[in-house]
């Protein structure tokens, strides 16, 4: 191993024995600028080294072994260190996987449920007819534009997050118990504050900030909004017709019931717009055909006015309006999460990282005569 003093540098040629990492690590950390240290320096790496000859070096061969022996004698040095402290990779280990069991025993155990939905026949088969084609060639509008609506299928899926459904949701008392059930008093049959740790910090690291406090009310319509768009994911695949409402919940049986509901009240606001807009759009065009005068645009009046009655009828009936369920929620039997197996290794893992960091961050001493001093 490289030893530098002065002007010399000199390295430890040494057999493969048990004193091998020793030896060179010794010769490694010494640090000499007297040539009396040196002196020492190089008997105490000959006795270390059992006697082995102490060379000079200054060949450009000898400079790419000295190269190499350091590497070697690195990594050497920081194992014989986790060989010596190998009690704290151990400690780490059982620490971390304590922790995780602890987590585990406290942490609560969510359910997904998910349900999968695609356009609805009626949303597809009801275009734009050339009546509204019609009618914009009449008022010397460039047409083919209406031909290329977007479906209501598509308005569903980002219609799952309006402030409108939330408000329809939020009716239901019993629903808002379930979701902000920490908030709710069964035996008192009353709301309350929460209080938690988390909150505290948040409201003094606000109040420290000058951030005005938020005052609490009773869960509403706005609450479950957030709720809503930050717990219910929609996954779509271009390649699948289909589409995917997820939700998260510790009761398994509610997840299927929540998400279920979620997509009844997102199609039967969309079709109760529908509605509303057909039957503006009818109002309008029964009194337009009273005051209609060339023959071509009663015609195109008639076209736009039958449209507009075939999509209120649509939304009349009861079925599915822009989305169809396709088959009833899924709930899977094993909790998404938290996983007790990967959290496991995991912690475990990271107990070992944790371990070895602390084994190496006190590395061995040496004396400036080439002695260890563990």
């Amino acid at each position: 191993m490289l030893l530098r003093f002065g002007h010399t540098r000199l390295i430890a040629s040494h057999r493969a024995t048990k004193a091998q990492n020793r030896c060179v690590a010794a010769v490694e950390v010494v640090r000499c600028q007297r040539r009396p240290c040196a002196l020492r320096a190089v008997d105490a790496a000959s006795r270390l080294c059992h006697g082995a000859a102490i060379m000079d070096v200054t060949t450009p061969a000898a400079q790419k072994r000295l190269a190499a022996a350091a590497g070697t004698a690195w990594l050497h040095a920081r194992l014989a260190q986790l060989r010596r402290r190998w009690w704290l990779l151990a400690a780490g280990m059982v620490s971390g996987l304590l922790i995780a069991i602890a987590y585990l025993s406290l942490a609560t155990y969510f359910y997904t449920g998910e349900i999968r939905v695609y356009a609805a026949p009626s949303a597809t088969g009801v275009r734009p007819s050339s009546g509204l084609g019609g009618l914009a060639a009449l008022a010397g509008i460039g047409g083919g534009g209406g031909n290329d609506a977007v479906p209501p299928f598509r308005y569903f899926l980002e219609a799952i997050y309006a402030p409108e459904v939330a408000a329809a949701l939020a009716r239901d008392e019993t629903l808002l118990q379930r979701i902000f059930g920490n908030q709710w008093d069964a035996q008192s049959q009353s709301w309350h504050e929460p209080h938690s740790l988390l909150r505290s910090l948040s409201q003094g690291l606000n109040g420290a900030l000058g951030r005005p406090a938020k005052p609490w009310h009773k869960p509403g319509a706005v609450e479950l909004q957030a709720y809503i768009a930050d717990k219910v994911t929609v996954i779509q695949n271009v390649r699948s017709p289909l589409a995917v409402i997820r939700f998260d919940f510790p009761d398994p049986a509610f997840a299927g019931e929540f998400v279920t509901r979620l997509a009844i009240e997102t199609d039967g606001w969309m079709r109760g717009q529908q509605a509303i807009r057909s039957s503006a759009n009818i109002d309008y065009l029964d009194a337009a055909l009273l005051t209609a005068g060339p023959i071509d645009q009663r015609e195109a009046l008639i076209r736009a006015l039958a449209e507009q009655e075939q999509r209120a009828m649509f939304t009349a009936g009861t079925s599915p309006f822009a989305a169809e369920r396709f088959g009833r929620a899924n709930v899977g039997t094993e909790p998404s999460r938290p996983k007790p197996v990967t959290l496991l290794i995991a912690a475990t893992v990271a107990g070992l990282v944790l371990g070895m960091a602390l084994a190496l961050l006190s590395l061995p001493k040496w004396r400036r005569d080439g002695g260890l001093v563990d």
